[in-house]
């Protein structure tokens, strides 16, 4: 993954879902669904979800991260800001693009909810930048990296901008040399 975040990544993470009636084995070019009795639960990319829950042959099964992980993940983050990063729920980002476009979704038209989403979309710019803030310091730092505590996304920025911290502190330090 580059630093780029690709929306199209998001929009294919596989969400569950289940069937509100038996559904016909569908195919297209690139795509195949298998068939899925009623009251099953199957999984499908985020933007065919959509279209099945639309369509009315399927509810969501999950949608994305539950409350308890937006606020544990955002208290840990608030909690301590200038400590290291922990590590997120697996997935954080992919469940966070499906928990905010479907809470969008259901708050059309609805000032409360439009209230909530808001309160939401706040809560996770504070996480993003908290976590900004953590990669960025240990990206500048000379240690190494503990594995497995940054998401893809995050692992992308640090070496993003551990290489570019590198390259200058090398020119830096050149001056010393000369």
């Amino acid at each position: 993954m580059s630093v780029d975040v690709n929306l199209i990544e998001y929009e294919n993470t596989p969400v569950k879902l289940v069937a509100l009636r038996k559904t016909p084995k569908i195919e297209t070019p690139g795509l195949a669904i298998d068939e899925v009795d009623e009251r099953k639960e199957f999984s499908v990319p985020f933007w065919v979800a959509g279209v099945l829950v639309e369509s009315g042959l399927a509810k969501y099964g999950e949608e994305g991260l539950t409350m308890e992980e937006w606020t544990s993940t955002h208290f840990k983050e608030r909690f301590n800001p200038g400590g290291p990063p922990g590590a997120l729920p697996k997935d954080f980002y992919q469940k966070a693009y499906v928990s905010l476009r479907l809470s969008a979704k259901a708050a059309e038209g609805d000032a409360a909810k439009t209230e909530q989403i808001n309160r939401l979309h706040a809560r996770f710019r504070e996480i993003i930048d908290s976590r900004v803030g953590k990669v960025t310091r240990i990206a500048t730092t000379e240690t190494a990296l503990q594995p497995g505590i940054l998401q893809p996304e995050e692992q992308a920025l640090y070496q993003e901008l551990e290489h570019i911290v590198t390259g200058w502190r090398r020119d830096i330090r050149r001056l010393s040399t000369r």
